[in-house]
């Protein structure tokens, strides 16, 4: 029970907070505006440092702190209060109708040269092995990684082959017998025979040559792509050279 009530009146709380920072902040301009600088800086610097106001008010305060320091003249001081702002948000634009020209323009300087490095992201590791599946017949490397005509082809070319060589093998290991003088039964079995054992050895060629385009596919891929710039620098040299 406690928990509900906590959340049903978190956001008018929180709403609440954020109109008495937004007054404090407008509190502290009118302070700047009348010449009592004084107080619209501890006005400032408190907001400033108090976590529970929003960012983005956060980002005035530290706007308005640092447009005091810059009239007074300590400008390396407004330059280091201009590069937090625009490391906590780098697209923080300036309110023009609200600051002196010079402010802005001296805003504008700062976030001209601060900039703010992204995170490199993290480069996985590639896998430099050849896959397992470079070495099943039928295609089957082709058909995950990409070649597709050749996977089909290897894999119909496979399958007529090794179909062929079984279904042939399976014959002829039961019909293997032929009456003596029967020379055109003899003739016809040893055809078959000689058929067999030319689809067999035609299969594992076509396994093996798999293989070895697979494995010509990967070396390719792991090496860098060539940058298409430099790949014209020979043909305009010789071009100029003219």
């Amino acid at each position: 029970m406690d928990v509900l009530l906590l959340i049903t009146l978190s956001n008018p709380l929180f709403a609440q907070e954020e109109v008495d920072h937004q007054r404090s902040l407008d509190e502290a301009i009118r302070y700047y505006h009348s010449g009592d600088r004084a107080s619209a800086m501890q006005k400032l610097l408190s907001l400033s440092y108090n976590e529970s106001a929003s960012v983005q008010l956060r980002l005035q305060a530290n706007v308005y702190i640092g447009e005091i320091m810059y009239i007074q003249g300590d400008k390396e001081s407004a330059q280091r209060l201009f590069e937090q702002v625009l490391k906590m948000d780098k697209n923080y634009r300036i309110d023009r109708f609200r600051h002196p020209p010079d402010v802005c323009s001296f805003f504008d300087f700062v976030k001209s040269y601060v900039n703010i490095p992204e995170a490199p992201k993290p480069i996985e590791p590639r896998e430099t092995r050849l896959p397992i599946s470079a070495y099943f017949p039928y295609g089957l490397y082709h058909l995950q990684h990409g070649s597709a005509w050749k996977g089909y082809g290897h894999l119909a070319t496979q399958t007529i082959t090794s179909t062929t060589s079984i279904g042939l093998l399976i014959y002829l290991s039961s019909n293997n017998t032929y009456t003596e003088g029967d020379e055109e039964k003899k003739s016809s079995l040893q055809r078959l025979a000689l058929v067999q054992r030319a689809s067999t050895i035609l299969f594992y060629g076509l396994w093996a040559t798999s293989v070895f385009d697979a494995q010509q596919h990967w070396n390719l891929q792991l090496q860098p792509s060539l940058d298409e710039s430099t790949a014209f620098i020979p043909y305009m040299e010789w071009k100029s050279s003219f």
